[in-house]
C-alpha cells in the first residue's frame, strides 16, 4: 500500500498536495529451497512439496506433473502442499511454485526429483530397532539391529528385544541377532509355518497342523505352548505369549505377574502383546485390553462404542490401534511422544517398540515417531543400492535394490532383457587378453568365433542383443568402474534396460539368475552335456557349480542341467527342497524335514551322508561342505587340506559361504568369521557388526552391509574387488 503525505508548504487554497512514495508493484523473491531436493532420488510415494518462506509472499500457486512444464495443481497460502493423490514408483516428476502477492508474481525454477521403487508392506518393532517388508519380499532393518538377512521371498518379520525373526514364501523360519538367552536355539526346522511372533527374548509360531511351538528363554513358562490345533495368530510379550484360534477365542501363558495371562473370553478378529499387557479387536471392531496399567497402558484406550478397527500393535507400554479408513490411535505411556500419531497421512500398517511407533502409509513409505536414541524413531536410511551378492572364481556379481543385476571382475557379461530361447540372430561376446587389459566386444559371427577360438586368442559367450529399440544408443561398457569399450554395438553390462532379477548364482564362467516373474534365465559358458536351461516353470532358488546349475522350483523339486561327470546332476527324487547349494562337481540340498541331501563326487567325502534333521542352511566350496544348524552353528565335511572344514566350536551363526578352499559366516550379531585358506586374505574379515549377508569366491569374499554397500577382500587379480 502506498503511502501517503502532506509536506510543510504553503500550497494555494483549495489545493491538495499528495506525494507517493514506493509506487512500484511490491515484488516477491522467487521460491527456493525445494523439499525434495531438486533433482532427488528414491523419493517417497506419497510426498508432500515444500520450499522456503518466501519473501513479499501472500500466496502461492503450485505446478506439478510428469513433463518438464507442470499444469497448475492448486493455490496454497503454506510453503506446503499436500498432493491428492499417492505418486508412481519409479516416476520422475517436475514441479515448480509461483509467489504471490496482491501486486505481484514471481515464478520460481523447474525442479524435479523421480520416486523409489521400493515400497513397504508391514513393518514390525522390536525394543530399539525395526524391520520393514517390502513389497518384493526384502526386509529392510535400522535402529540398534541393522542386521537382515538378504534377498527376496520374505513374508512377515518378527522383531524382540535382540533377535529377529522373518518366515518366507514357503513357510521356513529364519532367525538372526542376539542369541544370549537362547533366542535362536530351538529353531523348527521345516517349511509350512503359518504365523510368527518375537517377545523379548523367546519365540512363538504356527506349525503347518495349527499347533504351536516355542523356543528360547523359558523362565516363566512362555514356551510352554497349550496342546491342540486349530491357531491362526500369535503375539509375544516379555515373558508371556498369547495366541488366537480360528474360533476366535484366545489362549495365553507365561507370566501372569499383571493378569495378561487371564484371556478374556469371547470371540476376537486380532491380537497384540506388549511387556506385560495385551489388546485386542472384538468381533465387532472395538478394542480391548488387559493385564499391566502401571504406565498407563490401559487407560485411554479407544470407547467400546468407538468400531471398525482392522490392526493393533502393543508396545512397552503404549499401544496403537488403525482404522479401516488409515486413521490410527494411540494410548499408554508417552514420555516419549510414542503416541503423539502423525496427521494429514492414511497407514496401512502399524506396530509399536518399547517407547517408539512405526507405520506403513497408504503409500508404501515408513513414518516413525517416538524415542529414537538407536535411531528407531526414525525412518530407514536409503540404502546404497545393493539388495544381494555372489561370487565365483574370478569375478562377482550383486542385484540391486531395484532388480538389476551388476557384476566385475574378469566375467563381466549381464545380458539385456529377454532370453536365448528369443534371439535368433548372430552375436557373441568375446573376452580378449593381452599384457595390458581385458577387452570385450559384440557382434562377431560364429565364423569368427570358431577362427577366434581356433587361434586361441578370445573365449567367446553367447548371450542375448541389446534390445532393438536401444541398437542405435551410445553404449560405455565399464570394468571395475574403467571404460574398456564404447559405442553402439556394446550390450549395456548391468541389465539397466529393465530387465529385474529376483536372485542369481555365479558358475565359472556362466550366470544363471531368476527374473522377477520367476523363469530362468543363463548367460556365459555354454554347459557341457545337457545345457538346456529348464522353463516353464516358477522357480524361486538358483546355484551353480563349476560347469552344472541348479535351479529350485516353487514346489520343491530341483532340476538340475551341465556337466554331469561325477553324477551332480542326478538329484535325488522323491524328496521336497527347500535349499540348494554346487560345489565343483558335487550338489547339497536342505530336504523340508531339516535334513541334508548330497549327490556327485564324492572323493574327497564331501557328499557322505549326514544323519539327523535340524539343518536351516547349506552351503558348497570346491570339495567340501557346510550345514548350518537351528542353533547357529555350523557343521563341515569333505577335503581340510587349507582348514576349511575346522569350524569354530561357537553357535550363533547366521549365514554361510563357501569358497574354493575357505569359508565365510555371518554371525547373529552382524559381525563376519571365516577359516579355511587365506594366502589371498580371503579369510581377513573387515570390522563392523552391520553386515547381512556374505558370499565367497575361489579366493575372495564378499559381504552386503545394511545400507546395501557392499566390502569386499582376498585375492584382487581381475579387479575382483573393485566393486562399482
Amino acid at each position: 500500500m502506498a503511502r501517503v503525505f502532506a509536506p510543510k508548504m504553503p500550497v494555494a487554497a483549495g489545493l491538495t498536495v499528495l506525494f507517493l512514495l514506493g509506487g512500484c508493484a511490491k515484488q516477491t523473491a522467487a521460491p527456493a529451497g525445494p523439499t525434495p531436493a531438486d533433482k532427488a532420488t528414491n523419493v517417497n510415494c506419497d510426498v508432500s512439496l515444500g520450499w522456503a518462506q518466501t519473501k513479499g509472499a501472500g500466496s502461492y500457486e503450485v505446478y506439478f506433473g510428469t513433463t518438464p512444464e507442470p499444469p497448475l495443481v492448486g493455490p496454497t497460502d503454506r510453503n506446503r502442499f499436500d498432493l491428492p493423490a499417492t505418486l508412481e514408483p519409479g516416476k520422475t516428476y517436475y514441479w515448480k511454485v509461483v509467489a504471490k502477492n496482491e501486486q505481484a508474481s514471481t515464478p520460481g525454477p523447474v525442479w524435479s526429483f523421480t520416486t523409489t521403487t521400493r515400497r513397504y508392506v508391514a513393518v514390525a518393532a522390536g525394543s530399539w530397532h525395526n524391520l520393514a517388508l517390502t513389497g518384493d519380499g526384502a526386509i529392510v532393518s535400522w535402529g540398534s539391529r541393522k542386521c537382515a538377512p538378504a534377498g527376496r521371498g520374505y513374508v512377515a518379520t518378527a522383531a524382540g528385544a535382540w533377535h529377529s525373526l522373518a518366515l518366507t514364501a514357503d513357510g521356513r523360519i529364519v532367525t538372526w541377532g542376539d542369541n544370549a538367552r537362547g533366542q535362536l536355539d530351538g529353531l523348527p526346522a521345516g517349511n509350512g509355518y503359518k504365523a510368527i511372533a518375537a517377545g523379548l527374548i523367546h519365540s512363538v509360531a504356527i506349525k503347518p497342523d495349527g499347533s504351536l511351538v516355542a523356543w528360547g528363554h523359558n523362565g516363566n513358562g512362555q514356551c510352554n505352548v497349550p496342546a491342540g490345533t486349530g491357531y491362526k495368530a500369535v503375539a509375544a510379550g516379555l515373558a508371556h505369549s498369547v495366541a488366537l484360534k480360528e474360533d476366535g477365542s484366545i489362549v495365553a501363558w507365561g507370566d501372569n505377574s499383571f493378569g495378561q495371562c487371564k484371556a478374556p473370553s469371547g470371540k476376537f478378529l486380532a491380537i497384540a502383546a506388549g511387556r506385560w499387557h495385551n489388546v485386542a479387536i472384538k468381533e465387532d471392531g472395538s478394542i480391548i485390553t488387559w493385564g499391566s496399567n502401571n504406565m498407563g497402558q490401559l487407560k485411554g484406550a479407544p470407547d467400546p462404542a468407538d468400531k471398525g478397527y482392522i490392526k493393533i500393535a502393543a508396545g512397552g507400554w503404549h499401544s496403537l490401534a488403525l482404522k479401516a479408513d488409515g486413521k490410527a490411535a494411540a494410548w499408554g505411556y508417552n514420555g516419549y511422544e510414542q503416541c503423539n500419531v502423525p496427521q494429514g497421512r492414511p497407514f496401512a500398517a502399524i506396530a509399536a517398540g518399547d517407547g517408539h511407533s512405526v507405520a506403513v502409509t497408504a503409500g508404501g513409505s515408513i513414518v516413525a515417531w517416538g524415542n529414537s536414541g538407536f535411531g528407531q524413531g526414525k525412518a530407514p536410511p536409503e540404502l546404497k543400492g545393493y539388495a544381494d551378492l555372489f561370487a565365483a572364481d574370478d569375478y562377482s556379481i550383486a542385484i540391486k535394490a531395484d532388480g538389476t543385476l551388476v557384476g566385475w571382475g574378469a566375467f563381466l557379461v549381464v545380458p539385456a532383457p529377454g532370453s536365448l530361447a528369443e534371439y535368433e540372430g548372430p552375436g557373441f561376446w568375446g573376452r580378449m587378453w593381452n599384457s595390458t587389459q581385458r577387452l570385450f566386444g559384440y557382434g562377431w559371427t560364429a565364423e569368427q568365433l570358431d577362427a577366434e577360438k581356433d587361434a586361441g586368442q578370445m573365449e567367446f559367450y553367447r548371450v542375448p542383443p541389446p534390445v532393438a529399440a536401444d541398437a542405435k544408443k551410445d553404449r560405455t561398457l565399464r570394468l571395475a568402474g574403467r571404460v574398456v569399450a564404447a559405442g553402439a554395438q556394446s550390450a549395456p553390462p548391468d541389465g539397466s534396460d529393465g530387465k529385474a532379477y529376483l536372485t542369481a548364482a555365479a558358475g565359472e564362467k556362466f550366470v544363471v539368475a531368476i527374473g522377477a516373474d520367476g523363469s530362468l534365465v543363463a548367460w556365459g559358458r555354454q554347459l557341457p552335456g545337457e545345457s538346456t536351461v529348464p522353463a516353464g516353470r516358477r522357480y524361486v532358488a538358483v546355484a551353480a557349480g563349476r560347469s552344472h546349475a541348479l535351479a529350485l522350483a516353487a514346489d520343491g523339486e530341483v532340476i538340475a542341467w551341465g556337466d554331469n561327470s561325477a553324477g551332480q546332476c542326478n538329484v535325488p527324487g522323491q524328496v521336497k527342497y527347500v535349499s540348494i547349494a554346487a560345489g565343483e562337481r558335487h550338489s547339497v540340498a536342505l530336504a523340508a524335514d531339516g535334513s541334508i541331501v548330497a549327490w556327485g563326487d564324492n572323493a574327497a567325502g564331501q557328499c557322505k551322508a549326514l544323519a539327523g534333521t535340524g539343518f536351516v542352511a547349506v552351503a558348497a566350496g570346491a570339495q567340501f561342505s557346510l550345514a548350518l544348524k537351528t542353533d547357529g552353528s555350523i557343521v563341515a565335511w569333505g577335503s581340510n587340506a587349507a582348514g576349511q572344514c575346522d569350524v569354530p566350536g561357537r553357535k550363533g551363526y547366521a549365514a554361510i559361504a563357501a569358497g574354493a578352499k575357505h569359508a565365510v559366516a555371518l554371525k547373529g550379531d552382524g559381525s563376519l568369521d571365516a577359516w579355511g585358506e587365506d594366502a589371498q586374505g580371503q579369510c581377513s574379515v573387515p570390522e563392523g557388526k552391520d553386515y547381512v549377508a556374505v558370499a565367497a569366491g575361489a579366493r575372495h569374499s564378499l559381504a552386503l552391509k545394511a545400507d546395501g554397500s557392499i566390502a569386499a577382500w582376498g585375492d584382487d587379480k581381475q579387479a575382483k574387488l573393485d566393486v562399482p
